[in-house]
């Protein structure tokens, strides 16, 4: 149950999304919570969750984790700076109950002030925060690590909503309360407010296709405005987005596009490659609105529930596979697969694929679906199982050396890389046991060589 804004009781929220055009957005990262209070008695700990708050009683839940006092919570929601309201919000935590009749208890909150966002370009948000309590007799707790970005939205990135369906059902009843009452029953053209509210929703999430079709099917007829219901009208621009989705939808085109990346992929390139991949991501809350928007508003036979992020995930996992299998086709192919020059071009190659990805997929997320993360962590176990199984190789040559040189410098660029996208993946890099018996035969070579030129000197000297 998710508590509700006055009582912290059981009742569930109603997102009111308040749509206010935006020239930029937040990104709110709560990484981890230590030392919360244990209010569950009967296991001595507590069932942990996250929730941010926003003044709009607009609220962001985490998902549980279950008998945890210090979760690691990996919890972040992306909004536009509008959405504050020019006010502050909160972060609080809480215990869910499994018990239906009762609250879920409060774990504590922290409140951040509108003055720290508007100083995040001079004042970078990064830290544990103490949890506070919301009354005197709150018995509370712990701390959470925040970190808060801002950035500037361009074309480039995309905004999605944390809850699409929810979303996209304020869309269509604030299209609906700008259409009624009707202008002229015989104009099936939006008209002047209808316009300026989906200009406020294009504006706010970047949904301009949203925009052209609703548009489209006023004025086309094929929704009449003489239809007041806002059942009659969600069901017809469902059925309509179902079917635009399943004609046009981009998603399919994700792995083809991963594998499509050049050996120099140039930026225009990618930027080309990165705005199609958001236009998906609008298919594809077109489609998660499609079949499940209504199911907690109209109860119909064809109401089902799809796991839009699961779809997306299991897609985008495929197409890197598909693409690490293009990269190490080209790595080793003038050498095996285990001689130090092969590792050396296959690291270059992941740095430079998750460089890409990074640079231009780092603001997308839907859901927890996080391409660059996906990758990174996909390609450290790849190079972790590579460099693991070299390890029992032995050296032929003094000329494996340069080749060790460059796999150990590329390997520790791209541990820096994965460290600006994932930490807890880089902290997994175990870089001296990787490539101690590189160091020891550069050591021992190092001393072999600094005696003879000791035995020359002294020689000379003689």
């Amino acid at each position: 149950m998710v508590p509700s804004e006055n009582n912290g009781g059981g009742d569930e929220v109603t997102n009111n999304f308040v749509f206010i055009p935006s020239k930029g957005f937040i990104t709110i990262q709560i990484d981890h919570a230590r030392n919360l209070k244990a209010k569950d008695k009967n296991i001595l700990s507590s069932n942990s969750y996250c929730l941010i708050s926003l003044k709009n009683k607009v609220e962001f839940k985490s998902k549980t984790f279950p008998s945890n006092l210090n979760p690691f919570l990996n919890f972040s929601i992306c909004i536009p700076i509008s959405f504050l309201l020019e006010s502050n919000f909160q972060i609080s935590m809480w215990n869910e109950t499994l018990l239906e009749r009762e609250d879920d208890s409060f774990l504590g909150l922290v409140t951040v002030s509108y003055e720290t966002i508007l100083q995040l370009n001079k004042k970078p948000f990064d830290n544990w925060q103490k949890l506070e309590k919301r009354s005197p007799r709150s018995n509370v707790s712990g701390e959470i690590k925040v970190s808060i970005k801002y950035s500037e939205l361009n074309n480039d990135y995309q905004t999605i909503p944390q809850n699409p369906e929810i979303s996209f059902e304020h869309i269509l009843k604030k299209l609906v309360e700008s259409v009624t009452p009707i202008k002229n029953e015989n104009d099936n053209n939006l008209f002047d407010n209808a316009m300026l509210t989906l200009d406020d929703l294009s504006s706010s999430w970047r949904t301009e296709n949203l925009k052209l079709i609703l548009n489209c099917l006023f004025s086309k007829s094929e929704i009449s405005l003489l239809e007041e219901t806002a059942v009659t009208l969600f069901e017809a621009i469902s059925n309509y987005l179902k079917h635009f989705f399943e004609r046009d939808s981009m998603i399919l085109d994700l792995p083809k596009e991963i594998e499509a990346l050049n050996d120099e992929p140039k930026y225009d390139g990618v930027v080309s490659y990165g705005q199609k991949s958001l236009d998906a991501a609008i298919y594809i809350l077109q489609y998660l609105f499609s079949n499940s928007i209504f199911k907690n508003v109209f109860i119909t036979e064809n109401a089902k529930s799809v796991d839009i992020a699961g779809m997306v995930k299991e897609l985008l996992q495929d197409s890197i596979v598909e693409r690490f299998k293009i990269i190490n086709t080209k790595a080793s192919s003038n050498n095996a697969s285990n001689h130090p020059l092969t590792l050396e071009k296959l690291s270059k190659l992941m740095l430079r694929d998750i460089k890409v990805i990074k640079d231009v997929f780092n603001e997308l997320i839907l859901d927890f679906v996080h391409l660059p993360s996906m990758m990174s962590s996909f390609y450290f176990n790849i190079i972790q199982f590579e460099l693991e199984k070299f390890e029992l190789v032995s050296f032929h040559s003094e000329n494996d050396l340069s080749s060790m040189f460059a796999l150990y410098t590329n390997v520790n660029i791209l541990k820096n890389l994965i460290e600006t996208i994932d930490f807890r993946i880089s902290n997994k890099f175990r870089m001296d046991f990787w490539f101690f018996p590189f160091i020891k035969k550069w050591l021992g070579l190092t001393e072999t060589k600094l005696l003879e030129w000791v035995n020359s000197a002294i020689k000379i000297d003689d």
